[in-house]
């Protein structure tokens, strides 16, 4: 048996040869390869020559080998060729040839296979596997590398390196039959950023190393930081930007601004494309707290403790110096009275200093006039045997090269016993049994007090109990429940101070609705508008206000109405040419209304526009003949009216004597109402000679037609002596005792009191048309459109 040495790196081909030409080719029956302590004992290649020249033999190959195995019986010797080699393949190889006529031959050869490491791993000090880019490492602190390799035969020597340069050769055996190389770097610095290093195992100069690569990723501390900007002086409440420069930080290093130990906002940072550089801007307005201090940027690198590196700048800050007011060190605020002696001190801060202190009390300014206890001596002011109207608004000014400086108010309380407040409603108008309440109010320092009231009357004098306290105001409820409970409230205040020296009065007097406007007439008038004024009547001790209502006489509508709540004159706007209207005026207050006030009015019509040449007529005799007999027959017709007329009013006269003793009589008996505007009036279709003349009624007195024909019946509530008149299309009478006339109309009926003529002068007696109740309703608060 012959024997044989072979050595293949793994993964590469080799040919284990098997000398088969000892009794010649053609003698050969069987060619078995086995590999020893193969397990199977089986071969692992079989050559079968026994039907066959060698040549042309058949091959017989496990599945585990099929692809890797081939035995090449053309070469001389034949081999069996192993492509790739495995790690495993190593070991002895036995050929064993058998020949027809004589003993068989075997064949031994060795193969040894070189195997690189499986894998090589890289670790820090903790077991963490490190890959590619590693970090990043703080500068300054150590680091240690760990390279082991996996296997390998024969063992391989584990070395660093940077480039082609050996950093590092200490390898030794590790466990499990690996080899490991521990680097240790202290103190990185720098030149250790990004910085390459490969880890190699070799075992023969067969095969190519196995090596694995990192690369040092560093956290860096800024090398500097400065501020770039200037910084001499800076003004109060002037924007003020500065800039600082740091570089040399990976990361970027983050800047931050500091005024002491206040951190600054308002900052933005551009850092460079390289990232080495970064750019801080800090905008500010500085304040007169920022005089003094120390500003400084700091750049860190926020990856590492404690790197920062400072630049800074001490402020100095101009401004308009800053005022204070305070009272002397030994008086206290709330216990300054009437005939103290007050102390007060304008504290100041300024840059620069300043020139003058001016004292200034309710805006006026303040010189020494040591006779009348004012002393004012730099920045303090003195104030002896205070008054209590030196209570107020004191305030001190200053000047520099910034401008002038104001303080704030300072209010100097004085305290004092109550005094009534000026300005009060000292005078109540109240009506019998209304309740009425009346406000004290006093002023006093301090503020807090209690009052007391009483009433003097012609009758009594008497303490009031009914009252509610609200700090400084008083209110106290009170009746007049006869014309002796009329009279003067009197309130009384004490607080700590004292009592109230002169108590506060108050008049209660009867109250009313308010008199009439008088004199009512129009002032002005034109094509869309008219103004009338009045005089107005006493106002019933209250606050009045004045109405007037717009009618339309051609639509007997109600057009507008308007409030004045000063007096009585109005102008009337946005009313129809030539037009006639009625104006009803009326004041009012809080307890009533007067009685209404009627006047009629009208616009001025439109000018007529002539659009042609005017034409031009010769004097026809004729003519004048026939205008003469016209004018003759219309002068007959004025003259039989005129005397129908007074043949009627003497028979009124003779009838309004007989009433007026009937109405004399019973207005003996009946207390008078004075006649006021009748705001209703229930009417229907009422017979053509319906009139009712001169009846005396009593208010809400409801009349019936004449002669009752309809049987409907209506009233004019608030009259004592009324005329309804009917229109003039109706059958009956086209004139209403001579005062209707063309104020009558298809839709309203008139309420008149006789002592009233058509122009609406009484003074007292008004005029007013009505709408029937079976028509629209007008509004009563805005213009008929």
């Amino acid at each position: 048996m012959s024997y044989s040495e072979y050595t293949a790196a793994a993964g590469t081909s080799i040919g284990l040869p098997c000398n088969t030409s000892i009794w010649g080719e053609e003698l050969i029956s069987l060619v078995l390869w086995y590999k020893e302590n193969s397990g199977s004992g089986l071969p692992i290649y079989s050559v079968d020559a026994r039907n066959s020249p060698l040549s042309e033999s058949k091959h017989s190959i496990p599945n585990a080998y099929k692809k890797r195995l081939f035995f090449d019986v053309k070469l001389k010797p034949p081999v069996l060729r192993i492509s790739p080699v495995y790690e495993d393949d190593a070991g002895d190889y036995r050929c064993r040839v058998d020949y027809r006529k004589s003993r068989t031959k075997n064949f031994v050869t060795k193969l040894e296979v070189i195997a690189p490491p499986k894998e090589m791993i890289i670790t820090d000090s903790e077991g963490q596997r490190l890959i590619g880019t590693i970090g990043p490492y703080t500068e300054g602190s150590d680091l240690i590398l760990i390279c082991e390799a996996e296997g390998g035969n024969p063992l391989p020597n584990v070395t660093w390196w940077t480039g082609d340069t050996l950093y590092d050769d200490s390898f030794s055996l590790a466990p499990h039959n690996n080899m490991r190389n521990e680097l240790i770097i202290t103190n990185l610095s720098r030149s250790h950023f990004l910085f390459e290093l490969t880890c190699k195992a070799s075992n023969t100069n067969l095969t190519v190393p196995t090596e694995s690569s990192i690369i040092l990723d560093m956290n860096l501390k800024p090398l500097d930081v400065k501020i770039t900007s200037v910084v001499n002086t800076l003004s109060v409440g002037k924007r003020t930007e500065l800039q600082c420069l740091s570089s040399g930080s990976r990361p970027p290093a983050k800047i931050t601004w500091w005024k002491g130990n206040e951190k600054m906002v308002n900052v933005r940072d551009t850092i460079s494309s390289d990232g080495n550089v970064t750019l801080s801007t800090v905008s500010f307005i500085p304040s007169v707290e920022d005089h003094g201090k120390y500003l400084f940027c700091r750049a860190d690198n926020p990856s590492i403790d404690n790197n920062g590196l400072e630049d800074g700048r001490t402020l100095n800050v101009q401004f308009v110096p800053q005022l204070s007011i305070s009272l002397g060190a030994k008086i206290q605020y709330n216990s300054v009275r009437e005939g103290n002696d007050v102390y007060l001190e304008c504290k100041v801060t300024a840059n620069p200093w300043i020139t003058g202190v001016t004292w200034y009390f309710e805006e006026e300014p303040l010189i020494s006039k040591p006779n009348e206890g004012i002393i004012v001596t730099n920045q303090s002011l003195v104030l002896q045997k205070v008054r209590r109207s030196q209570a107020g608004r004191y305030f001190c000014t200053a000047s520099n090269s910034a401008g002038q400086g104001h303080s704030d108010e300072f209010y100097l309380k004085i305290n004092f016993a109550p005094i009534c407040k000026p300005g009060q409603k000292i005078i109540y108008g109240v009506a019998h049994n209304e309740i009425v309440q009346i406000t004290c109010e006093v002023e006093a320092e301090p503020s807090n007090v209690n009052f007391k009231w009483s009433l003097n009357s012609s009758n009594e004098n008497a303490e009031i109990r009914s009252f509610i306290t609200n700090g400084s105001i008083s209110i106290a409820t009170y009746r007049p429940r006869n014309r002796f409970a009329y009279g003067a409230l009197a309130c009384w205040a004490v607080n700590d101070i004292g009592v109230q020296r002169d108590p506060c009065i108050f008049n209660i007097i009867p109250t009313g609705p308010p008199e009439a406007v008088r004199k009512c007439q129009i002032t002005n008038q034109s094509t869309t508008s008219l103004n009338v004024e009045c005089i107005p009547g006493d106002n019933g001790g209250l606050k009045q206000e004045f109405t007037v209502e717009v009618y339309n006489s051609l639509r007997q509508s109600l057009h507008s109405n308007y409030t004045s709540l000063t007096k009585p004159a109005f102008h009337i706007p946005n009313l129809l040419s030539g037009t006639p209207f009625t104006l009803v005026l009326y004041s009012s207050n809080a307890k009533g209304r007067s009685h209404s006030v009627s006047i009629p009015g009208s616009t001025l019509g439109e000018p007529e526009k002539h659009t042609g040449a005017i034409p031009q007529f010769g004097f026809n005799p004729m003519l004048g003949i026939l205008i003469g007999t016209v004018g003759a027959l219309v002068l007959i017709a004025i003259i039989i009216v005129i005397v129908i007329r007074v043949k009627a009013d003497y028979y009124e006269d003779d009838r309004d004597d007989a009433a007026k003793e009937m109405d004399s009589q019973q207005r003996m008996n009946t207390p008078k109402t004075k006649p006021f505007l009748c705001d209703s009036l229930a009417s229907g279709v009422i017979g053509a000679s319906d009139v009712i003349e001169d009846n005396y009624i009593k208010q809400s007195d409801t009349l019936k037609s004449k002669d009752d024909i309809s049987g409907f019946d209506f009233g004019c509530s608030g009259y004592d002596r009324v005329t309804i008149c009917l229109n003039q299309d109706h059958r009956g009478p086209t004139e209403c005792s001579g005062i209707c006339n063309s104020n009558c109309s298809s839709t309203r009926y008139h309420c008149y009191h006789p002592s009233m003529d058509y122009n609406g002068q009484s003074q007292e007696i008004t005029y007013s048309d009505l709408q029937m109740s079976t028509s629209v309703n007008d509004s009563q608060g805005n213009r008929d459109e």
